[in-house]
């Protein structure tokens, strides 16, 4: 998976460079061809001269602390008039419902990856940690909410031929590393993160959770799909 921006620019951050400098420019090229993403949207290529199979291409919003992008307003105003919430409800907590809305697109954004790796057949996928860099997510916010989609995944699709999900942290980002660490800690003391799903089942399909956050965005980011 690649996080990128609206005009799908691999040089826009450090994940689509570090996947740019294996690819080569044919990955650019099929970028350009998908135009632009809109907040939550999602469009695929092919790999390139990455060692995976599809390559995934999804746009968050920046945090701007709960205040997001300028379509985020807009969504948000069109979302008040036509369920005709109460000036005061509006005046009084317009961030709660934008930090909302903006977690609410990353959790879309592992779904619809998640759906794709099942669509194609594939069995593995590489999700770098999406908003934590650029876009100044909360990391504590972007860690849970990765766990419990993917947790949610399995919990709905038990018999999924997905075995392997790699959640990717740049190495040097020990905020980010160790707020993913610290809840996959979490899960396996208190195991309340899965309910239905054994954990042993969770941590078999979810294997690489730990090995894999300390590694490079090169290295690791650019095994998407195997």
């Amino acid at each position: 998976m690649n996080t990128t921006n609206e005009k799908v620019d691999l040089n826009a951050n450090p994940c689509g460079k570090a996947l740019l400098k294996v690819a080569g420019k044919e990955l650019m090229n099929e970028c350009q061809k998908i135009g632009s993403l809109k907040p939550g949207e999602m469009a695929v290529t092919g790999p390139a001269k990455l060692d995976c199979r599809l390559v995934c291409h999804v746009r968050s919003s920046h945090w701007d602390n709960g205040n997001g992008a300028p379509v985020m307003t807009i969504f948000l105003a069109i979302y008040f008039i036509t369920c005709q919430c109460c000036s005061f409800c509006i005046s009084r907590c317009p961030k709660y419902f934008k930090n909302f809305f903006l977690l609410q697109i990353l959790r879309q954004i592992v779904k619809k990856c998640l759906d794709q790796v099942e669509k194609d057949k594939l069995t593995s996928i590489a999700i770098p940690a999406i908003g934590t860099g650029n876009l100044h997510f909360p990391r504590p916010d972007v860690a849970k909410i990765f766990f419990e989609e993917v947790t949610k995944y399995f919990n709905a699709n038990p018999q999924s031929g997905i075995n392997d999900v790699r959640l990717v942290a740049y190495g040097k980002d020990k905020d980010t590393v160790d707020a993913f660490l610290g809840l996959l800690r979490s899960f396996l003391v208190t195991n309340k993160v899965v309910r239905s799903l054994p954990a042993n089942d969770f941590l078999q399909k979810t294997n690489s959770y730990c090995s894999h956050l300390r590694g490079k965005y090169a290295q690791h980011c650019c095994s998407s799909y195997s």
